[in-house]
């Protein structure tokens, strides 16, 4: 009996876990996926060189000096963390309540680093014309302020998960710095921006 158990192992299980492997490592880059990810339209679009003509072969400007990637991690601490987490794996505090999980980020730049058009795109106008919860930038950020974004996820996500939180995922707990609990007063909170603007009622976000 224990023959034909190792048999069948040899010849059936062993093989076909390995097949299971090897297609998982190949698939592993579709499953970057979410608003902005790999495998989601706005992607497959983009793929597809459906991108719009005013962001198509767009490259960033910026040098990864400490100014600007510092400028870059504060500018997703107040906007992105809530939906992408403080580890840009896709997991603020926003997460759970949409119908498509976001991007996880990480396994995004980890496969696909050098799409700076495309990462400006999604940012400015995020996903609403394929339906997806992620909102658009556009008039809330600068250009100058999405580069520094994108400089910060394109040298390795400095500070996130430590310089970097999801003040909404603050245990209740443990007292503040200050000595008091969840509900004292807090540093600025991130306001979900909305896909549908007045024109000229917005103006680009300082620095």
């Amino acid at each position: 009996m224990e023959q034909c158990i190792v048999r069948l192992w040899d010849l059936y299980i062993a093989p076909l876990s390995l097949l299971a492997v090897a297609i998982l490592w190949l698939a592993w880059p579709a499953l970057a996926h979410g608003p902005g990810g790999k495998g989601s339209p706005a992607f497959e679009a983009y793929e597809k060189g459906q991108l719009p003509g005013a962001f198509k072969g767009r490259r960033n400007p910026l040098d990864q000096t400490e100014e600007t990637i510092v400028a870059g991690q504060r500018i997703y601490q107040e906007n992105c963390v809530m939906c992408h987490g403080a580890n840009a794996e896709g997991k603020g505090h926003m997460a759970t309540m949409l119908d498509k999980r976001p991007a996880d980020l990480r396994q995004m730049l980890r496969h696909f680093p050098d799409v700076d058009d495309y990462y400006r795109w999604i940012i400015l106008e995020g996903g609403e014309r394929f339906d997806l919860p992620m909102p658009g930038f556009e008039g809330l950020l600068t250009d100058t302020q999405v580069w520094q974004v994108v400089t910060w996820m394109q040298s390795g996500f400095p500070g996130a998960g430590t310089e970097v939180k999801d003040i909404m995922h603050h245990d209740h707990s443990q007292p503040d710095e200050t000595g008091g609990g969840h509900m004292m007063e807090r540093p600025h909170q991130p306001m979900m921006p909305q896909h549908h603007r007045q024109p000229g009622k917005d103006k680009p976000a300082t620095q």
